[in-house]
């Protein structure tokens, strides 16, 4: 029987490698694309129609084998109410999000029913992903792509919504990537309703020591081979430093030895009154 030591050897290891492996096979394309294209959603444009296969789609095992598509559901399945995602991508989780939007939906803003998606809006900077999340959509129900709207905006800047318009902020793997995560953390904030929940998974400083040594060295070198991507994040103090004591943590999760990290928080403010409908300024 294999002992603890010899575990943890191998399991930090196991890390090491496939973080070191992820970030040499996208290095020759991002660097490309940042010679001709320096924008952010001009890179994501170039690369939306083949952006699930790069990055371990559903169609993909790897997110399986790693536990990445099982933490996908789980931030999805906290998901209710007027929902808004944030970096929607190709629109990964929309299946997920639609799987309880044909459940019968009773609450009146503010007040959310424990299991069904009234609303799912989802924005991101890059037109080419939006095209891909548009054809997502197109294969839900009719009933269900009629509550999803596809917007291209950047969170980065203030959005174009009222404040408290959603019951719940989903951003997935996108403060990683973010030149001021602090920024779209603030703004996502403003968006939603008091006693509403903010889903934040990312990459994250590893609560293994040699591993989070390695993450901090390489950090740069990281960032500039894999998508501006900063891979030893602190999810936590990045909430609270954006929202100080008005957020309380609801659950958190960690995977791949402590590296990729779900977290739902809870907004505690006053009850305020919401607009009719999240879409109001539009």
């Amino acid at each position: 029987m294999m002992d603890a030591s010899r575990r943890r050897f191998l399991l930090t290891a196991g890390v090491v490698l496939s973080s070191v492996l992820h970030a040499r096979f996208t290095a020759a394309a991002d660097n490309e694309l940042r010679r001709r294209q320096p924008l952010t959603d001009s890179r994501y444009d170039q690369w939306a129609a083949r952006y699930d296969m790069l990055n371990g789609g559903h169609e993909s095992a790897l997110p399986r084998f790693f536990g990445l598509e099982q933490l996908r559901r789980e931030a999805a399945q906290a998901a209710r109410g007027d929902v808004l995602e944030i970096g929607m991508g190709t629109g990964l989780t929309l299946p997920l999000y639609s799987e309880r939007m044909h459940l019968p939906y009773h609450a009146s803003p503010g007040s959310v029913d424990t299991d069904s998606i009234h609303r799912v809006v989802g924005i991101d900077a890059s037109a080419g992903m939006l095209r891909e999340a548009r054809r997502r959509r197109q294969a839900l129900p009719k009933a269900q792509r009629d509550q999803v709207t596809l917007l291209q905006a950047d969170a980065s800047e203030r959005l174009p919504f009222e404040d408290a318009s959603f019951d719940v902020a989903v951003m997935l793997y996108v403060l990683s990537v973010a030149d001021d995560p602090g920024q779209i953390l603030r703004e996502s904030l403003r968006v939603l309703r008091p006693g509403g929940h903010i889903v934040v998974a990312d990459h994250v400083r590893s609560y293994l020591p040699l591993v989070a040594a390695y993450q901090n060295v390489t950090a740069d070198a990281v960032r500039a081979l894999s998508k501006g991507c900063r891979w030893n994040l602190d999810l936590e103090r990045l909430l609270h430093v954006a929202a100080g004591d008005q957020i309380q943590v609801a659950s958190r999760k960690r995977i791949l030895g402590g590296t990729v990290e779900l977290i739902i928080a809870r907004l505690c403010l006053p009850p305020q009154p919401a607009p009719a409908s999240p879409l109001a300024r539009l």
